[in-house]
């Protein structure tokens, strides 16, 4: 699949995210500038220069100048709009913030036992959420979620139980594939990470075609398929 393809069944442009959802171009903006929903996922300049919020800039053969965002981002708009009614245009970030942290920290409380242990965001045991941990944590889930990060790697970035999942599934993976490198597994092993890769590509994104060969998908979940004797997840 190209860009452009990957790009228009994926995302929606500025324009078209005014047009689904009725706001305005330059209140959409304003609410960008005001961090009150978040950045595009991706910029297109006519010159070619292509940028992502997770993997930067690279120059490709587009010549259209557009602004992506996933249409995750029109339940963000709905929320965002609520928040300012009720909370006034002072006010209303830190009410989205808030609710964010609220879900955030909810979803850690609901996360399966297999996800915990060996957590920094748990307690040694995995009996609960460490705090101090999961405080930080959640404040550059929170930065990146703003930046548009989410967009990039996540199938519904507007669900914040669905970014925790995907967190915690990536922590996983990357501790028990020793960062995709690790090369042999025993039987147990072996159904765990792929167990793990099933969830982590029901949750993630299939990446670009220009950022795949440095996606943590290929390195943690097409690239470790093989080494369980795997070819798919299934």
């Amino acid at each position: 699949m190209d860009l452009a393809r990957y790009l228009g069944d994926n995302f929606l442009t500025l324009e078209q995210i005014s047009a689904e959802s009725g706001c305005p171009v330059e209140r959409l903006r304003e609410y960008i500038n005001a961090e009150l929903i978040p950045r595009p996922s991706y910029v297109v300049e006519s010159d070619g220069r292509f940028s992502s919020q997770v993997f930067g800039e690279t120059r490709v053969a587009l010549s259209t100048a557009a602004w992506y965002f996933p249409q995750a981002t029109l339940g963000w708009i709905r929320r965002a709009e609520h928040a300012l009614e009720a909370h006034g245009p002072e006010s209303a970030k830190a009410a989205l913030k808030a609710e964010f942290r609220t879900e955030f920290f909810a979803a850690l409380e609901q996360a399966a036992p297999e996800f915990r242990i060996g957590s920094p965001l748990y307690t040694a045991n995995g009996a609960s959420v460490n705090r101090e941990c999961a405080q930080q944590r959640f404040e550059v889930v929170w930065e990146h979620f703003l930046a548009g990060t989410f967009g990039v790697c996540v199938r519904e970035p507007d669900s914040v139980p669905r970014i925790v999942a995907k967190e915690l599934t990536q922590d996983r993976l990357t501790a028990m594939t020793e960062n995709g490198g690790k090369q042999d597994y025993g039987p147990e092993e072996r159904a765990g990470v792929l167990g793990l890769i099933r969830q982590y590509l029901e949750l993630s994104m299939p990446f670009s075609p220009v950022e795949y060969p440095r996606s943590s998908k290929k390195r943690l979940a097409d690239d470790v398929l093989p080494k369980l004797g795997a070819e798919t997840a299934g």
